[in-house]
C-alpha cells in the first residue's frame, strides 16, 4: 500500500514539475507581428526564415496591405504555406484600420513579449528568443536587438560611418549598451526591426500615438529615452534587403530599385521564391544592406 501511494505521488510530483516548466517556458515567449504591404514574396522569405531560424515564439500576426486583387491572392498562397501565422486584411481604408489592427495584434496574447517586423527581413542565423527575454530580465535592458551586432558600423539610409559604441560584456555572446552613447542605427531604440520588447514597457506609447501606417515608426522614435540601455548578440541575426519601395509614405526612402512589386508578384505566381540559404550568417555591416538576391523554386 505504501508503495503504491509512494509512486502516485512521485507521478503527481513530476505532472506538477512538468506543468511548471511549461509554465515557465511559455511565459518567455515572444509574439511576432509583421507588417507586409505588396510583398508577397519577400513576406514569404521572412517566414521561411523565421520557420527555420527562431525557437520560442510565441504568437505570430502578419498584418496584409493588397492594392490588387491578384497581390491579395498571393498573398492567400503564402498564407496557406505558413498557417502556424495569422494574416490578418486590411481593408478599402488602410490608413483608419492599420492601429486597430495593429494594438489586436500586439496585445491581445497574454504573453509579455513583442517584436515587430517589415517585409524585407530575412532572418539569417538562429536565435532563442527565451535567452533574449531571460537575458532582459536579468539586466533590466529596454530591448534585445536582434538587428545589432559589432558587424554593424555603418548605418544605411544615413549614409555615415557608425562605430559601435562602448558596451558591456553580458556573458559570452551578448553585450549591453547606453542608447545615448551611440550613433545611427545604435541611437534609435524604438524600432520595427526585430527588437525584442516587454509590451509593459512600449504599449502605452503605441496606445498614445496617431497612427494609420508603418511610418508611426518615426514619432515612436521621439519618444525614445536615450539613457536606458539595449542589448546585442556579437553578430546581428538579421538583415533587410531593401529591394524596393512600394509604399508612398516611404518614397524618398533609399532603395536597390532592384524589382518592383509587379515583377516580383510574377516571378511569385510562376513558381519562384526567394533563396534565403545564402543569407546565413551573411557579415553585413548595415542592418539595411544592398545584397544581390537569388530565387529558386518554391
Amino acid at each position: 500500500m505504501f508503495s503504491r501511494i509512494f509512486i502516485l505521488l512521485t507521478l503527481f510530483c513530476i505532472h506538477t514539475a512538468k506543468s511548471v516548466c511549461v509554465q515557465q517556458t511559455n511565459d518567455l515567449d515572444v509574439d511576432f507581428v509583421i507588417y507586409t504591404f505588396d510583398r508577397p514574396m519577400q513576406v514569404y522569405a521572412l517566414l521561411e526564415s523565421a520557420e527555420k531560424y527562431l525557437q520560442g515564439l510565441g504568437e505570430a500576426f502578419v498584418i496584409c496591405r493588397a492594392s490588387s486583387k491578384k497581390l491579395y491572392e498571393a498573398y492567400k498562397k503564402v498564407e496557406s504555406r505558413f498557417h502556424w501565422a495569422k494574416f490578418l486584411y486590411q481593408g478599402n481604408k488602410p490608413h483608419q484600420d492599420f492601429k486597430p489592427l495593429m494594438i489586436k495584434a500586439a496585445f491581445q496574447s497574454p504573453n509579455k513579449y513583442l517584436m515587430f517586423g517589415v517585409d524585407d527581413i530575412i532572418i539569417k542565423d538562429f536565435i532563442d528568443l527565451h535567452f533574449c527575454t531571460q537575458k532582459l530580465e536579468e539586466t533590466g535592458a529596454y530591448g534585445f536587438y536582434l538587428r545589432l551586432g559589432k558587424n554593424i558600423n555603418r548605418c544605411y539610409s544615413e549614409k555615415k560611418i557608425t562605430p559601435v559604441p562602448p558596451h558591456t560584456k553580458i556573458c559570452d555572446d551578448v553585450y549591453a549598451w547606453t542608447f545615448k552613447d551611440g550613433a545611427g542605427d545604435w541611437r534609435y531604440p524604438n524600432s520595427n526591426d526585430m527588437t525584442v520588447y516587454r509590451k509593459n514597457d512600449i504599449k502605452g506609447d503605441l496606445e498614445s500615438l496617431k497612427i494609420t501606417s508603418t511610418a508611426y515608426e518615426g514619432p515612436w522614435a521621439s519618444k525614445a529615452i536615450f539613457n536606458k540601455k539595449g542589448l546585442f548578440f556579437t553578430e546581428s541575426k538579421i538583415v533587410n534587403i531593401p529591394l524596393n519601395i512600394v509604399n508612398e509614405e516611404y518614397r524618398k526612402n533609399r532603395h536597390m530599385h532592384s524589382f518592383d512589386a509587379l515583377e516580383l508578384l510574377e516571378m511569385f505566381n510562376n513558381g519562384l521564391k526567394i533563396d534565403i540559404s545564402r543569407f546565413y550568417q551573411i557579415k553585413n555591416q548595415s542592418p539595411h544592406e544592398e545584397i544581390d538576391i537569388t530565387f529558386i523554386k518554391i
